[in-house]
């Protein structure tokens, strides 16, 4: 779900959000409908100049923001191999 709400704060389109984390129309609006539940609000609503997000939406943003931000920090950090560190023993053959 935390992807979902990412992807749906960047695009406010649930269509959009869905297609970019490869889910199926009905699989994103399942997703949408439990982050609606958890939030106890719409996060997005329809307007004359289409779909907007709501304030509660737009206010998750920064916060959205920076936790992703720190997850993929840690996996950065963690994705570099130092072999002089590494516990393991690598044998060439």
């Amino acid at each position: 779900m935390p992807r979902m709400l990412r992807a749906l704060l960047n695009t406010s389109s649930v269509t959009k959000s869905g297609e970019q984390l490869g889910l199926s129309q009905p699989a994103a609006s399942r997703t949408m409908s439990k982050l609606r539940d958890v939030f106890k609000d719409p996060l997005l609503v329809r307007t004359s100049k289409g779909y907007v997000l709501t304030p509660l939406a737009e206010s998750l943003r920064p916060s959205i923001d920076a936790a992703a931000g720190r997850v993929f920090a840690a996996t950065l950090r963690r994705a570099h191999f130092k072999p002089s560190i590494s516990p393991v023993q690598h044998r060439l053959w």
